[in-house]
């Protein structure tokens, strides 16, 4: 499998970064635009709708850039959320929508768990690729 995986992204020539900026907890995802579904901060209320656009609006551009490999990035950054990332939420919103009707993006979608500053993750991710 893991031959399989290389082999495929072997040609990609891109790399579309989605930042995380919180961690889903709903059991389901039913409405994960409902502040309820995720573990925010204060400053954080009225924006799960924006998350959801982020999610989308990176699925689409993996869409139009077919070498492209889509990252959701993110950490545990809260011990209260349990253990869940922020990456692993935004993957599996995605997931759960069936890619919004692009499935194929999922062959070329990775969670990158372990990532907690934003801008240091950008350059890591950008130097590698």
């Amino acid at each position: 499998m893991a031959n399989i995986q290389r082999q495929h992204w072997q040609d990609l020539e891109k790399l579309i970064l989605i930042a995380g900026h919180a961690i889903h907890i709903a059991d389901d995802f039913e409405r994960p635009e409902s502040d309820d579904s995720w573990f925010l901060q204060n400053f954080q209320k009225g924006e799960p709708p924006f998350y959801i656009e982020h999610i989308i609006c990176g699925v689409e551009i993996a869409t139009t850039e077919r070498t492209s490999l889509l990252i959701f990035s993110g950490g545990q950054t809260r011990f209260e959320a349990g253990p869940r990332s922020e990456a692993q939420s935004y993957w599996m919103i995605a997931n759960h929508f069936a890619w919004w009707q692009k499935p194929s993006i999922r062959l070329r979608a990775y969670p990158k768990t372990w990532s907690l500053y934003k801008h240091t993750e950008v350059n890591k991710r950008h130097s590698r690729f």
